[in-house]
C-alpha cells in the first residue's frame, strides 16, 4: 500500500510540474503559438512524458485551467470553513479571491483570453467544474439573504459581477497586489462596494 501511495505522489508531482510549465508558456506565448517541444523544456521533461499525462496540447491547456480553478475553490472553502456570519466570510472570500489572483495572474491570463474559444470544450470536459468559483461566491450571498443580512437579489448574478470585476481589476493592471497587506486593503474596498455601493452614507 505505500509503494502504490508514493507512486501515485510522483505522478501528481510530475502531473503538476507540467501543468505549472504549461501556464508559463500558455501565458507568455499563446495558444497556437505554444508548442509541446517547449512546454517539455521547460518541465524538465521528455515530449513523450507529456503525452503518458494530456492527450494532446488543447488537453493540457484545459487541465492547467481547471487545475487551477480547483485550487481556487479549495482555498475558498478552507478559508471560510467555521466563519457563520456573511459579512466577515465575503471579505475572506475576497482575500482568498485576491491573494490567488496575486500568485496565479499567468492562469487568468491564458483563462480570459480564450475563454470564448473554450467555453463549450470546457464545460463538455469538466462540466460545471469549470465555474463552481462562482458558486462559491453565489453560495455566501444566498446564505446571507437567508439570515437576513444581505437585501434579496439574484444570487448568481451578484457573484458573477463580483468575481468578474475582481479579475479584471488585476488583469488590466487597475490595481497592483504587492503583498499581503495590499491583498487585505483591497479586499475591504471591494466588500465596501459589494455591500454598500458608491452611494454617500450620512
Amino acid at each position: 500500500m505505500k509503494k502504490k501511495s508514493t507512486k501515485e505522489d510522483l505522478v501528481n508531482r510530475r502531473r503538476t510540474q507540467i501543468i505549472k510549465a504549461a501556464i508559463k508558456e500558455f501565458s507568455s506565448r499563446g495558444f497556437h503559438e505554444t508548442e509541446m517541444d517547449k512546454i517539455a523544456i521547460t518541465a524538465g521533461v521528455s515530449k513523450g512524458t507529456l503525452y503518458n499525462y494530456f492527450e494532446n496540447k488543447q488537453d493540457l491547456f484545459l487541465s492547467s485551467i481547471d487545475w487551477g480553478l480547483n485550487r481556487l475553490i479549495s482555498r475558498v472553502y478552507e478559508a471560510i470553513e467555521g466563519i457563520d456570519d456573511p459579512v466577515e466570510k465575503l471579505q475572506k472570500a475576497l482575500e482568498v479571491y485576491l491573494e490567488f489572483l496575486r500568485q496565479n495572474r499567468n492562469l487568468f491570463v491564458i483563462l480570459y483570453q480564450y475563454r470564448s474559444r473554450f467555453r463549450e470544450d470546457m464545460r463538455a470536459k469538466f462540466g460545471k467544474r469549470h465555474t463552481a468559483h462562482f458558486y462559491v461566491l453565489e453560495d455566501i450571498l444566498a446564505d446571507g439573504m437567508r439570515k437576513g443580512v444581505f437585501k434579496k437579489f439574484d444570487a448568481k448574478s451578484g457573484a458573477l459581477a463580483f468575481a468578474g470585476g475582481v479579475f479584471h481589476s488585476i488583469l488590466h493592471g487597475s490595481i497592483e497586489l504587492k503583498d499581503k497587506k495590499s491583498v487585505t486593503k483591497y479586499a475591504s474596498e471591494f466588500k465596501e462596494l459589494i455591500l454598500y455601493g458608491i452611494i454617500k452614507r450620512k
